[in-house]
């Protein structure tokens, strides 16, 4: 019950810090472009988004090194469908991801001179971020796909090692210890 201590008791500084972050943005710092601070902004609000899913609503707890993953948030103690909660993490990973790459790459493009044979034109940077928005976007199909308890679980659940977690209904079980997956994504 650490993880959840923790989580619930300081989930709440990158929140308030992300919401500072996005004051200072808009109202002290006019010296960056407004499509540059809109950028930051929208990367900023997803990942505001994710810290509150991650620290509150599902913060899950890995049983390293089996591929198990109990769920400490309130949305587990709802009955959410675990394994729909992974997925809604991998999307909102994925969207951080893709907005953390669209403001560097808009920034590295503002940066360049106009001359320069490594600026690439309109439609190449938006076909360049396209594919980065799949690549990265492919991470949530996988989950949505894969996020499935095992057909074994209430057997390997039912080890002494499990016995803590054998009543939980919040338990993800992807399979046994060095158990190869049949299909990598």
């Amino acid at each position: 019950r650490f993880i959840q201590f923790f989580c619930f008791a300081f989930g709440w500084i990158p929140i308030v810090l992300a919401l500072v972050l996005l004051y200072l943005l808009f109202n002290h710092s006019q010296m960056y472009s407004k499509e540059f601070r809109n950028a930051i902004a929208a990367y900023h609000s997803i990942q505001i988004f994710y810290d509150i899913h991650h620290s509150y609503l599902f913060t899950p707890y890995p049983l390293f090194p089996m591929p198990i993953f109990v769920c400490n948030g309130i949305l587990c103690r709802l009955n959410a469908p675990t394994a729909v909660l992974p997925t809604l993490m991998g999307l909102l990973c994925s969207c951080g991801s893709v907005g953390l790459s669209t403001v560097v790459f808009m920034r590295l493009r503002n940066l360049l001179p106009l001359e320069s044979r490594f600026r690439l034109s309109v439609r190449q940077s938006l076909a360049l971020m396209g594919f980065t928005a799949v690549l990265f976007l492919a991470n949530t199909i996988g989950f949505a796909f894969y996020a499935v308890d095992d057909t074994r679980k209430m057997e390997i659940l039912n080890r002494t090692e499990f016995a803590w977690i054998r009543e939980r209904p919040d338990a993800l079980v992807w399979g046994d210890l060095f158990d190869t997956p049949a299909v990598v994504v």
